[in-house]
């Protein structure tokens, strides 16, 4: 009966132990995989505005909605993400966002 119960509390042992590694894991991959995808994003957008001149002072609102819709296309976790953005100005080449990202973890 003794080594049933610590049969018992060592497999829970492992259980909970591979939980926490993976939960850590995963946050560590969501949130290199957020960073490295916003900086490509950001720096394509940009790219557009000043290469090409796609974009004018009255079009920031479609210059925003290019990045999102940029942003959206490669990020390809099941998270939800919510985009906040402070400031655009067009002229200078400014974009300023708050990415949020949501998940279910185990």
């Amino acid at each position: 009966m003794k080594n049933a119960i610590a049969g018992f509390l060592s497999l829970m042992i492992l259980i909970l132990a591979g939980l926490i590694i993976s939960t850590v894991e995963g946050k560590t991959m969501r949130q290199n995989e957020l960073d490295s995808t916003l900086s490509s994003v950001m720096e394509k957008s940009m790219n557009i505005l000043v290469t090409k001149d796609s974009y004018t002072i009255d079009e920031q609102k479609a210059f925003v909605a290019d990045f999102i819709q940029n942003a959206m296309v490669k990020m390809n976790s099941e998270s939800d993400y919510m985009i906040t953005v402070h400031s655009v100005d067009t002229v200078k080449g400014v974009l300023d966002v708050t990415v949020t990202e949501n998940y279910k973890q185990a």
